[in-house]
């Protein structure tokens, strides 16, 4: 059987549980200090990695809380910093941004290849001396099993592939990488449902602008819609 992804090495493979497979499409590798996955795939784009302290996160920072996803997640001036369950953390933009605002975040991915990477993006901003990173933990598992435990936080954000759009965030490369490594998501219903239970204060749906309610039965109590992609926010 083919194996989709695989460790360049032994070493590697230790590190994050991914089997050694370097003739596996998609080959996670040491280049330039950093941890990245590279297709290998004819004409496949360059590499992918987790670079928390590009300009892009940056001019994030700059912006603050009047991010769309900041007044989105409660973080509002005045008013007790969030705690923050990223249940569907991704390549961690989301997650730094929200610490990066002060917020304590737990990060959830459940795709080890991604997990991977975040995760040595994480230890390469905390490397570097930045604040934003003491306050992520990256924590492995499904997201749907600890929400039934109920995490403590104040709020779960949700990011679902959505099938014909992806994260619209992501730019040309990374959506090549997700589409073919992960595809959709097609447990968000389930996912959305254990947030709803998990007696947080409110729960935060990322969706490209146009796409349908994650749940078309349950009203979306706020809505912060930006160019491309817009928050749903539920009170519980």
């Amino acid at each position: 059987m083919t194996v989709l992804a695989g460790s360049a090495s032994a070493d590697i493979a230790t590190q994050t549980g991914i089997e050694v497979a370097p003739n596996a499409r998609f080959v996670l590798e040491y280049a330039q200090g950093r941890l990245q996955l590279r297709d290998t795939a004819t004409g496949a784009p360059g590499p992918l990695w987790v670079d928390l302290l590009s300009p892009q996160l940056e001019s994030r920072r700059k912006a603050g809380r009047g991010l769309l996803l900041a007044k989105a997640c409660g973080v509002r001036k005045g008013k007790p910093l969030p705690r923050i369950f990223d249940a569907t953390a991704g390549l961690g933009r989301d997650a730094f941004t929200l610490a990066a605002l002060g917020c304590e975040v737990v990060a959830m991915e459940r795709s080890l290849v991604v997990q991977a990477l975040l995760a040595d993006g994480l230890a390469r901003a905390l490397a570097s001396g930045d604040v934003a990173a003491r306050r992520v933990q990256l924590v492995p598992g499904q997201a749907a099993t600890r929400l039934v435990a109920r995490p403590a936080a104040d709020t779960v954000l949700l990011d679902p592939m959505f099938p014909q759009d992806d994260r619209s965030a992501l730019s040309r490369k990374e959506m090549q990488y997700f589409q073919a490594l992960l595809g959709p998501d097609n447990d968000e219903a389930a996912l959305f449902g254990a947030a709803m239970e998990s007696s947080v204060r409110r729960v935060v749906v990322k969706r490209p602008r146009i796409a349908p309610r994650i749940d078309a039965t349950r009203p979306v109590d706020v809505v912060f819609e930006g160019k491309s992609v817009r928050f749903d926010v539920y009170l519980t």
